[in-house]
């Protein structure tokens, strides 16, 4: 039997009409968060452990032992090592993070120098770097190696050697990491080979008719995962059998307004017929929803189901001439217990009985066997 779906919106007249539902969609996004290397770039930068891209493991940046100096910088931090290692790597991205560094190193002139006894009489050394960190929002100066500590940045000097050139060179913001961005990329795929599988998928939509149709043009084709990716984040296209078994009532007020479209007093009107129709049986179902939650509690009274199947053509063959000869039809009829989640089904053939008002057979089995045996003690008196 037909199915009627809610789908619209519609108040006239101080009727309510249920919300329409957004439509389905074939658009799909690639899960970039979810893939392998975007995982371990999100993990090494919060300061977790992670794989590398060679597989190897990496162990979780940890705050480093206090430094050595004469200073004695971890005393001057006055306990906030954990809140400033914890703030660091809760920046979560590495541009992040270099700004915080470049907001803390100040670089100046040297302020001295030792001639040496070598063929460089100066060091190449021209500035030194200050490190500073927060303290009870006042900047407090520490050493290079408390400041790495501090940080967790024990093995990543270079990284401080790199933000302290920047700013030596005039810059007022560190540069954006640029790792994984070059242009040296032998396998990409050109735009000439992209634009050939759009063109394809206008045409008829297959990768083994693609790849035929890039020969007889002399173009190399794209990889099958590359030709199913374009195809379903680029294009809202789907396949499926047409419908089959739909509600009359609503087909009807459906195919009139696809020919009143330019009639807006008509089509309104089959708009709101059509709303009308569709929320009876959203409210239908809600009341069969009700009634068998209440029912569930004591089970004094049954919510049955009906349900006549698609008719089956017997027997079943694929051969030419069986394919062609008249065949016997069988009948399924579907009795659901709404409340126990029970369900039967009835087969018989149109030998036995039709089916209509004159099928008493199904209903013969369905009181002797079903309603009898199932029925609470005391149900019928």
């Amino acid at each position: 039997m037909g199915k009627c779906r809610p789908i619209c919106v519609v108040v006239s007249r101080g009727t309510t009409f249920t919300p329409e539902k957004p439509k389905k969609s074939r658009w799909r996004k690639q899960d970039v968060e979810g893939r392998a290397k975007v995982k371990s770039r999100t993990r090494r930068n919060l300061g977790h452990s992670y794989l590398d891209s060679r597989g190897r493991q990496r162990e979780a940046r940890v705050l480093g032992p206090p430094c050595q100096c004469k200073k004695n910088c971890r005393q001057l931090l006055q306990g906030t090592e954990s809140s400033i290692f914890n703030s660091f790597w809760d920046l979560n991205t590495y541009d992040k993070q270099n700004t915080y560094l470049f907001s803390t190193i100040k670089v100046i002139p040297k302020k001295r120098s030792y001639k040496k006894e070598t063929k460089r009489q100066e060091s190449a050394r021209k500035v030194m770097n200050q490190y500073f960190v927060k303290v009870n929002v006042v900047d407090v100066q520490i050493c290079k190696i408390e400041f790495l500590s501090v940080h967790g940045l024990q093995n990543s000097s270079k990284r401080l050697k790199f933000i302290a050139r920047q700013i030596s060179e005039g810059r007022t913001t560190p540069k954006r990491d640029g790792r994984g961005k070059h242009q040296n990329r032998p396998n990409r795929t050109s735009a000439e080979r992209v634009q050939s599988v759009h063109d394809h998928i206008q045409a008829i939509p297959r990768y083994d008719y693609y790849v035929e149709w890039c020969k007889e043009r002399a173009i190399a084709p794209v990889e099958e995962d590359r030709y199913r990716r374009i195809f379903c984040s680029e294009y809202n296209i789907g396949f499926k059998l047409p419908k089959s078994d739909t509600c009359h009532t609503c087909d009807l007020p459906n195919n009139q307004m696809e020919a009143n479209k330019e009639n807006q007093d008509e089509y309104n009107k089959l708009r709101i017929q059509l709303q009308l129709h569709q929320t009876k049986a959203v409210a239908m179902q809600e009341c069969l929803r009700k009634e068998v939650l209440d029912n569930a509690k004591n089970y004094t009274k049954y919510n049955i189901s009906f349900d006549l199947q698609q008719t089956l053509p017997t027997p079943s063959l694929t051969i030419g001439p069986a394919f062609y000869l008249r065949k016997a039809w069988t009948y399924n009829l579907g009795i659901h217990d709404c409340v126990s989640g029970k369900g039967s089904m009835f087969l018989w053939a149109e030998t036995t009985a039709k089916r209509g008002r004159d099928c008493k057979h199904p209903t013969k089995i369905l009181t002797r066997e079903d309603f009898h045996q199932r029925a609470p003690s005391g149900f019928y008196g």
